[in-house]
């Protein structure tokens, strides 16, 4: 292959319009063949980047060859594919001018050589240059007892996350499956925790559909929630987050756990955090692991579990303080979700014994919402909203106000722009 350029354009995924150049050409070894690689992930050093989630840090590379330029696969968590074939981890194979690639699920691109020297891909498809429906990976990357595992989700020190399917179904579901390290007593006390949770029946709660062992591994299965959680929404677009959007995502939030309070008078749920929330593409906000606190006495408990995020917590949780803990600690942990998604940035209350006004981290907050969040951050329970349905009341009027037609179906037109399109799986 002639020292050249290679163009990738992008069909599909959250990068789909981009064009992401690299130079196809190196310095040549000792044996005269160029071995310069073109780096492929997420991670910033990389030469052809990507920001989709399901694409692997360090995804995959392409070096020159004899045979012209090569693709090989680095061992990906969601795989590579070309021309709809999974490569096989180390194995090269062949690239030609308009070749389709697939780095995990969603992120789909057009191989094109920019001065047209590079070998061309035989045959001449009547789609070719346009988007085409993502492929379904078959068979599944690995199957875990009657669940099809497809792409992963998440993966942690102590468990992993995987959408997978059941045996003969075709509905995603989402997979958790803890390490087999995790002792007995900890497994039995997730286990009772989960048999709590399924008493829960809410639109808007991801439900524990399945729990078990299997060969020695503990497993939760529950609903895929086609959406983004806050978490991750924080971290790669929060300042594109605007006030109504903010105030409309806690306001469902309050208004879910009401309705939990209505079920059960007795629960409390202080331990949220912005991963217990998903903004699903509908516009909905859906509750995960919802049920399942953490107590300080569990952790206690479970050495071989990582320490519990006490960031969100209110200060009568810690004990410290001698308050009684009730619903006003579930206000205190929205009013810092809301505080955080409107200031577009985490705040660290060990640095600081009393909250800054919101105002003064970002003054185009509309003052409606600002007054729900510095009431919902009184450090003394007894001054904030008594309720999550109080807060939810408040948060209504509040958004009357600053902007009356905001609903679902205007978060879901936000997030639709931010979301990768929706898993195919077989």
């Amino acid at each position: 292959m002639a020292a050249t350029g290679i163009r990738l354009l992008v069909l599909q995924g959250p990068d789909r319009g981009r064009e992401l150049l690299a130079s196809a050409s190196g310095a040549k070894d000792t044996n005269g063949s160029r071995r310069a690689e073109i780096t492929i992930g997420r991670q910033s050093d990389r030469k052809l980047r990507f920001t989709d989630d399901y694409v692997s840090r360090r995804h995959a590379h392409l070096v020159p060859s004899t045979r012209g330029l090569q693709l090989v696969d680095d061992g990906s968590l969601n795989g590579t594919l070309h021309n709809g074939t999974r490569l096989s981890p180390g194995v090269p194979v062949s690239i030609r001018d308009g070749d389709e690639l697939a780095f995990g699920p969603y992120t789909v691109v057009t191989v094109r050589f920019i001065d047209g020297d590079g070998p061309h891909s035989r045959g001449t498809p009547a789609s070719r240059g346009k988007a085409r429906p993502a492929r379904a990976v078959t068979p599944p990357r690995e199957w875990f007892g009657s669940y099809a595992v497809y792409y992963g989700l998440d993966r942690g020190p102590h468990d992993r996350v995987d959408i997978a399917t059941p045996e003969s179904q075709s509905q995603p579901v989402v997979l958790k499956r803890f390490n087999r390290s995790l002792s007995r007593p900890a497994r039995r006390r997730i286990r009772d925790h989960v048999d709590a949770a399924r008493r829960w029946d809410h639109a808007h709660v991801a439900t524990i559909r399945a729990c078990g062992e299997h060969e020695g591994t503990l497993y939760l299965v529950r609903p895929y929630i086609d959406g983004v959680s806050l978490d991750r929404l924080c971290a790669t677009c929060a300042t594109e987050i605007e006030p109504p959007l903010a105030a409309y995502v806690v306001e469902r939030a309050a208004a879910t756990l009401a309705a939990a309070h209505e079920q059960d008078a007795a629960f409390v749920q202080p331990y949220l955090s912005h991963r217990n929330l998903v903004l699903a593409r509908t516009g909905d906000v859906g509750f995960i692991n919802f049920g399942l606190p953490l107590t300080a006495q569990m952790v206690a408990g479970m050495e071989d579990l990582p320490p519990l995020e006490a960031r969100f917590m209110a200060p009568e949780c810690s004990g410290s303080t001698g308050a009684p803990v009730d619903a006003r600690a579930e206000v205190f942990t929205l009013g810092l979700l809301l505080f955080e998604l409107l200031a577009g940035a985490p705040v660290d209350l060990a640095e600081a014994a009393v909250l800054q006004p919101i105002e003064g981290v970002r003054p185009t907050v509309p003052r409606p919402l600002a007054e729900v969040t510095t009431r919902a951050l009184k450090l003394h329970a007894a001054r904030r909203y008594n309720s999550p349905g109080e807060m939810s009341v408040a948060l209504r009027a509040a958004l009357r106000k600053v902007a009356p037609d905001y609903d679902a179906a205007t978060a879901a037109q936000w997030v639709r722009t931010k979301l990768r399109p929706p898993p195919v799986i077989g």
